[in-house]
């Protein structure tokens, strides 16, 4: 007698857990796809035409904190990893974040339209090997509270931002930036301290 062992399949993971305060406001035309948990706090705003892709793992994880914003045409690829809005922060049209290794901006934030956010980079230091196949940094990237990036303003992996910092638009920020200081170009460099008080601006 042959006996048969019934074949075991490891649990899919399930669709996106949305957990939204009642006074959010989640656009119809929004999309919420992958697995893991997505959190949007008090009148908080998602508009039209987001995209939240939370990756297959389950791991993925979305928090909007209360009076965040994402405006229309945002798009967010978790990729498995978490990424976090903090209060009263806004991220402008079209504004795209890759969220590999982790992503957290602060609160009282503005990112402008079209920049780019991306806690990942190909390696693609052999030249014998397709860097497709190469594998991936996800290193993270942190950007503190008060912080403003000009329109297109490119952050790569492993950056940290201090707070306070203005990024001119067009930058490509590859280095840590220190608090309160204007900055900008390609790559971004330190321009000057911002100023702290409409009299120290003046001088």
């Amino acid at each position: 007698m042959i006996s048969q062992v019934a074949e075991t399949q490891p649990p899919e993971p399930q669709g996106p857990h949305l957990v939204a305060h009642p006074t959010a406001s989640i656009a119809e035309t929004a999309i919420i796809r992958g697995s893991g948990v997505v959190e949007v706090g008090a009148y908080a705003v998602v508009e039209d035409f987001v995209v939240i892709d939370l990756g297959g793992s389950g791991r993925g994880k979305l928090e909007l904190a209360a009076r965040s914003k994402l405006k229309i045409g945002v798009v967010i690829r978790n990729y498995n990893g978490s990424v976090r809005v903090g209060e009263h922060t806004t991220l402008g049209d079209y504004t795209v974040i890759h969220g590999h290794g982790g992503v957290d901006i602060g609160r009282d934030g503005g990112i402008a339209p079209h920049c780019s956010i991306a806690a990942s980079e190909h390696i693609w230091t052999s030249s014998e090997v397709p860097i497709r196949y190469q594998g991936e940094t996800a290193r993270g990237i942190r950007i503190g509270d008060d912080v403003w990036l000009g329109t297109g303003v490119r952050v790569l992996d492993g950056v940290a931002v201090g707070n306070g910092v203005v990024i001119g638009a067009g930058a490509v920020v590859n280095s840590d930036l220190p608090a309160m200081h204007i900055c900008a170009g390609i790559p971004c460099r330190v321009i000057r301290p911002r100023p702290i008080s409409v009299e120290e601006e003046k001088q």
